[in-house]
């Protein structure tokens, strides 16, 4: 997020976000009630991923004709975090290598690594391969994740991140 400046109009107060990915902005508004449920998140410099309704208005010129622009409102704003819990379908860990050589400790690096984490809503599914055999196994329910930053993170150091793969839809 670039810039957030607020405005007072006659419904209340609104905020304009300003979007970049480094090649262009992107103008947001968001609305006070909705602003008030995600003003922890709603940052300058902060990466966040907006839920929003895109609609483009047309506004009269006169004798010019008439303009055409498009107008965001944001419904839902989510930090990183919270964007991965909400969007994503799983998470696959791919094991072999020295990894998956270690056989009953890398079970129990595992175990402790996803413990903390545990009953949340994201499936984790094992890839294992070695030599020219392959298995995916679905952990069960009760292993099911939130995905965290300090999960992924733990993950990432464990495993080559190229092996951690968060499925979306």
């Amino acid at each position: 997020m670039e810039s957030v400046r607020f405005q007072k109009t006659q419904a209340g107060r609104m905020v304009i976000i300003n979007l970049s990915d480094g090649t262009a902005t992107q103008e947001v508004t968001v609305y006070n009630e909705v602003f008030d449920q995600y003003r922890d998140t709603v940052k300058e410099d902060a990466v966040i991923v907006v839920e929003a309704k895109v609609r483009s208005v047309r506004r009269s010129l006169g004798e010019e004709g008439e303009a055409v622009f498009t107008r965001i409102t944001a419904d839902r704003i989510y930090d990183v975090a919270g964007a991965r819990s909400r969007f994503a379908r799983g998470v696959r860990l791919s094991m072999n290598g020295e990894v998956s050589q270690a056989g009953a400790a890398a079970a129990a690096t595992l175990k402790s690594l996803l413990e903390p984490y545990r009953n949340g809503p994201c499936p984790v599914a094992v890839c294992y391969r070695n030599g020219g055999a392959s298995v995916e196994m679905q952990l069960g329910d009760s292993w099911r994740v939130n995905l965290d930053d300090a999960l992924m993170k733990s993950l990432n150091e464990w495993l080559k991140p190229e092996n951690v793969e968060v499925l979306y839809p």
